[in-house]
């Protein structure tokens, strides 16, 4: 399962251990890890900005859950990452 948002042209993962991760394993699921696809920043965790390398991830797998509110408005391409799961 993937579980990212867009924001301001950047991409932000899931983190676990927290109550989704707990949610999904119940489910029978696991989280896809994109730490190693993140920025360093100053603060400790990053953003992602490599958009093919994440759409290469995120075409592997089942279930995105979007934890965002602005999915009408992302820059994010839909059409690339059908073409990526093909």
């Amino acid at each position: 399962m993937l579980w990212a948002y867009e924001s301001n042209g950047a991409l932000y993962s899931a983190t676990c251990p927290n109550y989704y991760c707990e949610l999904v394993e119940k489910a029978g699921g696991d989280i896809i890890d994109l730490t190693n696809l993140e920025t360093a920043s100053v603060t400790g965790r990053g953003s992602i900005t490599d958009f093919t390398a994440f759409y290469e991830v995120a075409a592997t797998s089942d279930v995105w859950i979007y934890a965002g509110s602005n999915w009408g408005s992302t820059t994010m391409s839909a059409a690339v990452l059908v073409r990526l799961a093909q």
